[in-house]
């Protein structure tokens, strides 16, 4: 069985809600997830919380959302190399664009904005990521035996894991209920 997530995550403060509220291009793909009263727990060690103001979610990022074309010189070459490097071929980096837009989205809110992306087949990993921007930008990976990227970009939005397990993520949540309305 496959999975796979490219999305955008950040606090949904006071002014996150503004600018994306008022986004023609990113609004469609929004979701204000306030709380996870009513997730149904695989086990209780899995039990975690979200941040005070909730998640924003731009989910599924593709070919739907576009970005303006924008000056890329604040990009980080050597995040570009290592991500290159890391996805050896399974998959093309998130284009210069996106990632102009999410150094600029942080900067413009002042709080860190991340960029989620993974493809499992049969419960193996061939990519886990996260593109971190504060606004500068980090990258984050899982690799066999090491940290989860996962875990390490959530904590940079205020959402502290105690596993691997993000609700988020799983089939059955019911992200219809939490579209940016």
């Amino acid at each position: 069985m496959s999975w796979h997530a490219n999305e955008i995550l950040l606090r949904a403060t006071p002014r996150a809600l503004a600018l994306i509220s008022t986004s023609q291009t990113l609004r469609p793909f929004s979701y204000h997830v306030r709380s996870l009263a009513g997730h149904a727990w695989y086990r209780k060690e899995h039990e975690h919380s979200l941040p005070e103001e909730g998640l924003l979610v731009i989910r599924p990022v593709g070919t739907a959302v576009s970005f303006e074309a924008s000056d890329t010189a604040s990009l980080s070459a050597e995040v570009t190399n290592e991500l290159v490097t890391y996805l050896d071929g399974e998959a093309q980096p998130p284009p210069a664009p996106l990632r102009q837009a999410l150094a600029g989205m942080a900067a413009t809110l002042d709080q860190a904005v991340i960029y989620y992306a993974c493809r499992m087949w049969g419960g193996d990993i061939d990519y886990e990521y996260c593109l971190s921007y504060s606004p500068s930008e980090a990258l984050l990976v899982t690799k066999p035996g090491g940290e989860d990227s996962l875990r390490l970009g959530l904590e940079k939005v205020g959402l502290q894991l105690p596993t691997r397990y993000f609700a988020l993520h799983t089939r059955e949540f019911p992200w219809d209920t939490h579209k940016l309305g």
